[in-house]
């Protein structure tokens, strides 16, 4: 089957911040690997994107999320 483009968004107002921690929750426990909680991610992005002090990247490979960043900008 042929797959669709990779796009990349980015998301500065924080529209898209429980998508994010949803799907970074679900990929922490899924893979195992340590990090910080649901509430404390969920915590941080709306306190950084408030201050406007943080990006939200997706990657989107035939309409499913494949990877994210949340990038807090402080200084």
């Amino acid at each position: 089957a042929e797959r669709g483009p990779l796009r990349v968004h980015f998301d500065d107002r924080g529209d898209s911040i429980p998508d994010l921690v949803r799907f970074y929750d679900a990929d922490r426990r899924a893979r195992g690997y340590p990090g910080a909680g649901a509430k404390t991610v969920m915590a941080l992005a709306k306190t950084f994107i408030g201050r406007k002090n943080a990006t939200l990247g997706w990657a989107v490979l035939d309409n499913r999320p494949v990877a994210a960043i949340l990038v807090l900008h402080h200084g």
